[in-house]
C-alpha cells in the first residue's frame, strides 16, 4: 500500500468556490483548461502512488490561485488527496490593461521551479514544526499525459482564513501569534546563497539558480547587496524598455536606495528561508492551528 492521506470525513472541496474570488472573465478560461486535462492519466498516477485502483478526480468545485488550479482526488475508502495543477503561460488579459491575475505577458514557471517547490516543501516538513502538507508525487515535465505540470499532495486541514481584520480580537491575536511563529521558524532555516532550493539526483540539497520578478531566471547570488542591486537594475532596464518616465524614475531611485537598506551584518548571510507571498490568503486554519497551503520559497536577504 502506498502513502495515505490522514484526511477523512469532510471533503477538502467543501470550502472551495471555483472562481468566486477571481475576476469573472477568467471563469471560462479556467473551466476550459480543466476540461482539456487528461484526468484519467492524473487518476492513474494517484493510483500508482497510493497502491489503489479507484482514484476519482473531481472537476467541481475547484480551487484556484494565481498560478495553479486545485482539484480534489477521492478514493473509495474516503481518503482524499489534492492535485495542484499549474496554469499555462498564455492567459486572457481581461477587459482592461492590468486586469486580473492572468496576463499574456506573464512569465512561465518551469519544471525547475516546480521541482524546487517540492524540494522546499519536503525540506521544511522534515526540518521544522511547520505543518506543511505531505507531497506524494509530482510531474515537472511540461509535455506529460495530463496536459500540465502538477503536484499530488495531502489536503491541508481546516479552511482558508478570512480577512484577519474581520476576526474578533481574541481570535485575531491567536492567529497573528501563530503566523509570527511560522515566519520565525522559516527564518531559522538558513542557506549560504540566495536562490531556489534544489535537490540533485544524488539527493544533495543546494542552491545554484535564482528567480526574480515573474520568473526571470539567473544564477544564485552570494551576497544580499548583489541580489538587491541586480534586481533593481533589472527592474530599471525593463522600465527603460517600456518607456514610462514615471516608472523609470521610480526604478532609478530603487537602484540608488539599495545601499541604504541592506543590513551590513547580513550581506554575506547565511540567508533565511523566505516565502514569496507570506500573507493570510495562503493559510488554512483549524480551531487551534494555522498552516500554509503554498510553499514556494527561497533563501532571501534581510533588509532594514
Amino acid at each position: 500500500m502506498g502513502p495515505k492521506s490522514t484526511q477523512t470525513g469532510p471533503r477538502p472541496s467543501d470550502t472551495w468556490a471555483n472562481n468566486a474570488f477571481g475576476p469573472p472573465w477568467e471563469t471560462t478560461f479556467l473551466e476550459t483548461f480543466i476540461a482539456n486535462l487528461d484526468l484519467q492519466a492524473l487518476a492513474a498516477h494517484a493510483n500508482q502512488l497510493s497502491g489503489r485502483n479507484n482514484a476519482t478526480v473531481s472537476t467541481s468545485p475547484y480551487c484556484r490561485g494565481q498560478e495553479n488550479v486545485v482539484l480534489e482526488i477521492s478514493f473509495d475508502d474516503k481518503e482524499y488527496w489534492v492535485a495542484r495543477i499549474q496554469l499555462p503561460p498564455t492567459r486572457p488579459p481581461g477587459p482592461y490593461p492590468g486586469a486580473g491575475y492572468f496576463q499574456e505577458s506573464y512569465s512561465y514557471k518551469s519544471g525547475v521551479e516546480l521541482r524546487s517547490e517540492v524540494t522546499t516543501m519536503k525540506y521544511v516538513k522534515s526540518h521544522s514544526k511547520v505543518p506543511v502538507p505531505e507531497v506524494y508525487g509530482y510531474c515537472a515535465e511540461e509535455n506529460n499525459p495530463v496536459g500540465a505540470m502538477y503536484i499530488l499532495m495531502a489536503p491541508a486541514k481546516g479552511k482558508l482564513l478570512d480577512y484577519i481584520p474581520k476576526f474578533p480580537d481574541h481570535v485575531k491575536n491567536h492567529v497573528y501569534s501563530q503566523v509570527a511563529r511560522l515566519m520565525l521558524e522559516l527564518c531559522s532555516l538558513r542557506w549560504p546563497k540566495i536562490g531556489l532550493l534544489q535537490e540533485t539526483e544524488d539527493g544533495v540539497l543546494g542552491i545554484s539558480t535564482s528567480i526574480i520578478q515573474e520568473y526571470y531566471r539567473f544564477s544564485a547570488f552570494s551576497t544580499s547587496t548583489e541580489f538587491y542591486t541586480f534586481r533593481a537594475e533589472h527592474f530599471l532596464a525593463r522600465k527603460i524598455e517600456a518607456g514610462n518616465e514615471d516608472w523609470i524614475t521610480y526604478a532609478w531611485l530603487a537602484v540608488q536606495a539599495v545601499e541604504k537598506f541592506v543590513l551590513p551584518e547580513w550581506v554575506h548571510g547565511p540567508f533565511p528561508l523566505y516565502h514569496f507571498d507570506f500573507n493570510c490568503a495562503i493559510f488554512y486554519m483549524t480551531r487551534t492551528t494555522t498552516s500554509p497551503v503554498s510553499s514556494t520559497g527561497a533563501p532571501c536577504p534581510q533588509c532594514r
